[in-house]
């Protein structure tokens, strides 16, 4: 195999753009959410603050990111009920010993299962903001 000046330029220079391209799907494919009070996701205490939701496809998760810590978690998703041209992105919550626990995570058409996996619950959600 030969390799010319301009396959080594070449090659380089496409992959950035696909890494590019990439990271501006990515980014697309983010919701930002400002969750006002503390809660438990997945056994674990979250402090209130501005969140991020993203899709992975590939993988079929759902990932729930801090702005402000940095940490994520991330849970399988599933098809759920799609209305035409909906981008709409929930969390819902239920209260638990004035405890607020994540009950499930939305992104358009596909969602989290129950989290909490407990029904009889008083159920709220949180605001977002038009991340998307």
């Amino acid at each position: 195999m030969r390799l010319s000046l301009r396959t080594l330029v070449f090659v380089p220079a496409a992959m950035a753009v696909v890494a590019l391209a990439s990271q501006s799907a990515h980014a697309a494919d983010t919701a930002v959410v400002k969750v006002p009070f503390s809660f438990i996701a997945s056994g674990k205490k979250c402090p209130a603050g501005v969140y991020t939701v993203s899709t992975d496809s590939t993988f079929h998760m759902i990932v729930l990111r801090s702005k402000d810590t940095g940490e994520s978690l991330s849970w399988l998703s599933a098809p759920g009920d799609k209305a035409a041209n909906d981008k709409t992105v929930s969390l819902k919550f239920d209260t638990v010993n004035e405890q607020k626990v994540l009950h499930s995570v939305r992104v358009e058409d596909v969602t989290t299962q129950e989290l909490d996996k407990n029904a009889d619950r008083e159920r709220v959600a949180a605001p977002h903001s038009s991340g998307r």
